[in-house]
C-alpha cells in the first residue's frame, strides 16, 4: 500500500483516496537537518527539529532551526504535535528509540555551534526532555543513529549483550555505541579507513549495520562480532555529503539525495540489492534533497520530508 501526506496541507490521505483525520496542528515547515526515528511495533514516526527552508545550507552555519517535536502514524492517520519541545533548537542531530525511550544526539544549534549533549524523552510518561547523564565523546553533527545489540561492559566490568544506540557522524570514520539502558558513556566500536557519510540498520539481518563512506564504499558491520565487510563499490554516483540512508526488510540499502562533489543537490534515490548483488535507482524524489533530512521506513514505504512537504515512496 502506498501512502502519501503533506504537512503543509495538514490533510493525510491514502492512495485509495480514503480520507484520514485532519491534523490539528501541522508540523512546522522544517526539512534539512530534521531527525526522525520509528517505533516499529506501533508504526509511529517521531520527528525532531530541523532547519527552515530559507536557512543557509551547511551543517555548521548559523540557521533558523526548530526545537519542536511531533509524531505521526501513516497507517492510521494519527497525528500529534507534541507540547514538549527539545531544550534547544537543533539541526543535523541523530535520534533513536530504545526500550520506549527516545534519545537525541548532538547536532548544531542556531548559533552554528556543534553540540555533544544527549537528551532523553519518555513519550509514554508525557514527560519533559532531560539531559542524559553522559555526553558524546566529541561534539558531532550529521549523526546517523540505529538500534542494535552490542557487547557492552556493565558497572562491574562484566560483558553484557543488549540493545544500544550505534551511531556515526559526518567528518568521522568512527563507529560508536551507547549503552543507554546502563546509562553508560559512549564507546568506540571500531573505525574504518575513510569517513562515513551515513549508516542504517540492515533490517533483513539481526545486528547488521550498513555504512556508506566518502569513497563511495558500502560496508556492512556485525555489531556483535565487530566484523566489517566491504559489500560493494557504489557505481555512478558522486554524492559526497549531506546524504541520508535507509533500508527495507528485504535487505535493500538506499542512498537518498545528498550533495555531489560539484556542490549540486541530488534528488536521486539509489539502492543496492544485496540478494541480487546489483545497483538500481527508484523514481526520483520530487525535490532536490540534502541536509541530513529525516527519512524513515514504515511497512517498506520510504517517508521523506522536504521543505514542509512529506513524500512517501513505495520501495519496490
Amino acid at each position: 500500500m502506498k501512502l502519501q501526506f503533506s504537512y503543509l496541507a495538514s490533510i493525510f490521505t491514502l492512495a485509495t483516496s480514503t480520507t484520514l483525520p485532519e491534523a490539528k496542528n501541522p508540523s512546522p515547515a522544517t526539512s534539512r537537518g530534521s531527525s526522525s526515528t520509528v517505533d516499529i511495533s506501533n508504526n509511529i514516526i517521531y520527528r525532531f527539529g530541523g532547519e527552515t527552508c530559507d536557512s543557509p545550507k551547511g551543517g555548521t552555519t548559523s540557521s533558523s532551526s526548530s526545537a519542536t517535536s511531533d509524531k505521526y502514524n501513516p497507517v492510521s492517520g494519527y497525528y500529534d504535535a507534541s507540547s514538549h519541545n527539545m531544550p534547544e533548537p537543533l539541526n543535523s542531530h541523530g535520534s533513536a528509540i530504545v526500550d520506549s525511550n527516545l534519545y537525541i544526539l548532538g547536532g548544531v544549534n542556531n548559533e552554528g555551534v556543534t553540540q555533544n549533549f544527549i537528551y532523553q524523552y519518555e513519550p509514554t510518561r508525557n514527560a519533559q526532555f532531560s539531559l542524559y547523564p553522559e555526553t558524546l565523546n566529541t561534539p558531532s553533527y550529521g549523526i546517523s543513529a540505529s538500534v542494535s545489540s552490542v557487547n557492552f561492559l556493565d558497572q562491574f566490568q562484566r560483558e553484557v549483550t543488549r540493545d544500544g544506540i550505534v551511531f556515526t557522524a559526518v567528518d568521522s570514520n568512527v563507529i560508536s555505541a551507547i549503552d543507554v539502558i546502563g546509562k553508560a558513556k559512549p564507546i568506540e566500536l571500531l573505525s574504518v579507513e575513510d569517513s562515513i557519510l551515513c549508516s542504517t540498520s540492515n533490517l533483513s539481518e539481526l545486528n547488521k549495520l550498513y555504512l556508506y563512506s566518502g569513497c563511495q564504499n558500502l560496508y556492512e558491520l556485525d555489531t556483535i562480532t565487530l566484523e566489517l565487510t566491504l559489500v560493494s563499490k557504489i557505481p555512478n554516483t558522486n554524492i559526497r555529503e549531506e546524504v541520508t540512508c535507509a533500508s527495507t526488510s528485504d535487505g535493500r540499502f538506499y542512498i537518498i539525495g545528498g550533495v555531489t562533489g560539484d556542490g549540486i543537490e541530488s534528488h536521486a534515490i539509489t539502492y543496492y540489492d544485496k540478494e541480487g548483488e546489483s545497483w538500481g535507482e527508484l523514481s526520483q524524489f520530487d525535490e532536490r534533497l540534502s541536509g541530513f533530512s529525516g527519512a524513515v521506513v514504515v511497512q517498506d514505504n520510504l517517508i521523506i520530508a522536504s521543505c514542509g512537504i512529506t513524500q512517501v515512496i513505495e520501495m519496490v
